[in-house]
């Protein structure tokens, strides 16, 4: 199987370092510090160097799982998206209907590149009470 280098940019913080990825079918299999970069000239932090770790972890959670025990047992079961998807739905729209939409609230740390995103979805929820540490107003 042939390995392909791809040139990409690092997701783990704001810098965006610039990095070689080693793509081996369609497996991530290395990744490196680009030198020809502008900014992070083959630097890679420890976040950055993790990437492999946090991508194929065998705890990393990669399907939706709903609660089956009491808060702060850690007991989960998976489920389809669909039915994630509606079970969020029935719980926003329930705060909704029950106390107005200014009663749900969403606060995000800096959120890399999410921002534009939650805006529409909360103007579409009807609340304004979104925040973030580039939040304006």
């Amino acid at each position: 199987m042939s390995v392909k280098n791809i040139r990409s940019i690092c997701f783990e913080c704001h810098s965006r370092c610039g990095v070689i990825l080693e793509v081996t079918g369609d497996k991530l299999t290395g990744i490196r510090g680009d030198k020809d970069h502008p900014f992070s000239k083959g630097f890679l932090c420890p976040k950055g160097k993790a990437v492999m770790e946090i991508i194929y972890h065998p705890e990393r959670v990669t399907k939706p799982l709903v609660r089956t025990g009491s808060r702060g047992q850690g007991r989960f079961s998976p489920v389809s998206w669909d039915e994630a998807t509606g079970l969020i739905s029935e719980k926003l729209l329930g705060i909704r209907e029950k106390d107005g939409a200014e009663a749900f609230a969403v606060g995000t740390g800096t959120t890399r590149g999410i921002p534009p995103f939650l805006h529409r979805f909360m103007a579409a929820y009807g609340s304004p009470n979104y925040f973030s540490p580039v939040s304006t107003g």
